[in-house]
């Protein structure tokens, strides 16, 4: 089985982040995966309140 990941874009007008996702959308779909995990991290949200960010929503 293969896995695919894709992790942690931000796309802005001032990067170039929409272009690298679709080179690896791309990629994936020469290769073909069984599975597609795509992660998104915000640093809005923190799991931990002691770091002085917002607590994750419940």
């Amino acid at each position: 089985m293969i896995v695919a990941q894709v992790s942690d874009i931000h796309a802005s007008p001032t990067n170039d982040n929409m272009l690298r996702l679709a080179r690896a959308l791309s990629w994936f779909a020469d290769l073909k995966p069984d599975a597609l995990q795509i992660l998104h991290f915000t640093r809005d949200v923190c799991l931990e309140p002691s770091a002085g960010r917002k607590a994750a929503p419940a």
